[in-house]
């Protein structure tokens, strides 16, 4: 990869961990306190793991990356599609198909973490295949990706800065969540379970009750009849018109 700044190599700005995973007939090592991550769990990383691990199994099959470490998945049929990368605040135990990214004296994790983002198009394109097709990132070219040599203000500021926009991503993105159960919701309740036409045989005249809730007015100023149109009052503009709709044998 070209760059126009000083750049040092992911092998001189961080240490790599690997991991693994304990045995699973053993119940002592299983459902304690520490997320045990895996690929899977990276594909929308949320901060929780499927599993956990107790204290029991650290140096006995896998490994504990300490907090504020990012993480990148080496080995997995995703490879072929996706590099998947998380960067966890607390620590974290993990499998053998992941590294640990653990930012040297003088790195900040975040920005280590953002510079990782940075090269993913490029460890795409490194990504190998196995004997049996699953995708393999091989260390050597992980540890040869640039990390730009910034001090530590400017790695501070851009850090803040994508981390913003992360916390803007993540935000628009939960809005959409709940959009989108709203709207779920809605039309259950309209056309499956025939909420308003049910309601109004109930007898239910306010048109924010007939459609269930799940519309609420918005109330907006029209004109009264004053030749000035200076005179204004409070008229819904939403669940009247809607509720109108649904008929009541």
């Amino acid at each position: 990869m070209t760059t126009l700044y000083p750049t040092a190599t992911l092998n001189d700005a961080a240490k790599l961990l690997s991991g693994g995973t304990p045995r699973k007939s053993n119940p002592e090592y299983w459902g304690g306190s520490i997320p045990w991550l895996t690929p899977k769990d990276m594909t929308n990383w949320q901060c929780t793991t499927e599993n956990s691990v107790t204290e029991k199994v650290i140096g006995n099959g896998t490994r504990l990356a300490p907090a504020r470490t990012s993480f990148i998945a080496v080995r997995g049929m995703s490879l072929h599609n996706e590099i998947r990368v998380i960067h966890s605040e607390t620590r974290l135990a993990f499998n053998q198909d992941i590294k640990a990214v653990v930012a040297a004296d003088g790195v900040l994790p975040k920005f280590l973490y953002y510079a990782l983002i940075a090269a993913k198009p490029q460890l795409l394109e490194w990504v190998s295949a196995a004997g049996h097709g699953t995708g393999v990132m091989e260390t050597d070219r992980l540890l040869s990706v640039p990390v730009p040599k910034l001090g530590t203000h400017q790695q501070q500021e851009i850090a803040a800065f994508l981390s913003a926009l992360d916390d803007k991503i993540e935000l628009n993105r939960r809005m959409n969540e709940t959009l989108e159960a709203l709207a779920q919701a809605i039309f259950k309740d309209w056309f499956v379970t025939f909420g308003p036409t049910r309601r109004k045989i109930e007898g239910a005249t306010d048109p924010v009750a007939i459609l269930g809730g799940l519309i609420q007015d918005a109330p907006a100023e029209v004109g009264t009849g004053s030749v000035s149109g200076a005179s204004t009052t409070n008229a819904p503009t939403k669940a009247a018109p809607l509720a109108a709709l649904f008929p009541c044998p």
